[in-house]
Formats: structure tokens, sequence, C-alpha cells
């Protein structure tokens, strides 16, 4: 591994007139990600979003060496590409790249690990009205992402269930980070896990020392 820890950070998905539960991973949990005074991220955005609005201000704050690059993303068909290939490119000589909500960098340095998070697969729902040729393209899509990818977070037993079943990827592949948004979202008896616990295994898993294969 080189001296200087390399990061890359996809969020070419993020949208600054939504707010869902990728929103709020990437805020309350990447936010917290630190990687110290020898580290560098490399941070990938869409055009209009500002850097503290995604991540928080603490997150600029106490990451030193932060690169930002911005992208033009009106539409998913568009965004794909770029996150797949384009990226790739662009994150090449990362150590580790985390890319949120699907899709990410296809390929880098031979020691590069690459990590996604996916919410669901929305794609593949039955209630799902998008058309079957563009279902059968997002489907196979995917599938050449996750054979790229190293490491798989996602929210709950029933998504990774789907994964390792409709997506074919080996269970101990998938890890389960549940409750990703603040605890005040939640009522009854539910107990998210504390959000800085989340953030240290999701940098125990990726960052530190790097994503286990």
């Amino acid at each position: 591994m080189s001296e200087t820890l390399k990061i890359g950070l996809n969020l070419v998905a993020l949208s600054d007139q939504r707010s869902s539960g990728v929103e709020a991973f990437v805020k309350n949990v990447l936010g917290r990600v630190r990687v110290g005074s020898k580290g560098e991220i490399s941070i990938a955005l869409r055009r209009t979003l500002p850097v503290k609005e995604a991540l928080g201000a603490q997150f600029i704050q106490e990451n030193k060496n932060v690169l930002i690059s911005r992208w033009r993303v009106k539409r998913t068909g568009f965004r794909v590409p770029i996150e797949m290939v384009l990226l790739s490119l662009k994150f090449f000589d990362c150590d580790t790249v985390l890319s949120v909500n699907n899709f990410g960098p296809l390929f880098g340095k031979a020691s590069q690990k690459r990590a996604v998070f996916i919410y669901d697969i929305w794609f593949l729902d039955p209630s799902y009205n998008g058309g079957l040729i563009k279902k059968l393209v997002f489907a196979l899509l995917i599938k050449i992402q996750l054979a790229h990818t190293h490491k798989v977070f996602t929210i709950s037993a029933h998504s990774k269930t789907a994964i390792v079943n409709r997506l074919g990827v080996k269970a101990n592949k998938v890890v389960i980070l549940p409750f990703v948004m603040e605890p005040h979202h939640f009522g009854g008896n539910i107990r998210p896990q504390p959000i800085p616990n989340l953030a240290r295994r999701v940098q125990r898993l990726t960052i530190a020392p790097r994503i286990c294969c």
C-alpha cells in the first residue's frame, strides 16, 4: 500500500432534490468516516450538490486532504456509464472506492478494493413498471457491477437475501448495516445502532486496513 491512503467516494447518485435512506447513509455514516492526516479522499458529486449537504460540515473540517470532482447528471441512464466507466478512470489509483446506490467503478489498479451500497433491488420488484427491457438491462448491469465489487452493504436481512438469491452474490460478500438514519426517525421499540458505531464498522470493513475479500 502506498504511504498515503487514497479513498474514492462515488456520490454521483445523490440528488439535492430528494431525501432518502441513501442520502441518510451518506451523511450519517460516510460523513463520520475519518482517514487521518496521511489519507486522501477523492469525492465525485453532482454539479449542484454542496459537499456540506451531502457529508456534513465536520467531514470537510476533519478530513484535510479532500479532492472534489463535479459531474452533470440528469437521469439514471446517464449516471450509470459515468459511475461504471468514467469514475473507474478517475479513481484508478485509489486504494479503496465506496459507491452508493447500486453502481460504481468496474476497475482500478490491481490492489484496489471496491464496495457498493445497495438499498434495495427495486428494478426486480414485481411492482416496478419501467418495462421489461429496462428491468433486464438494469439486472445485467448490476450483475456486472457486483462481479467487480468486493463488498456489498445493505440495510436488512431481507435485502441481503434478495441480493444473494436474485443477483447470485455470495452471502459472505454482503454486509448488513441496519437503520442508517438517526435514532429520532424511529419510534416504538425500534433500537437502531448508534450511528458512530456504523461509521466505525464501515471504516473497519473498508478503509482500515482494506476491504476484506
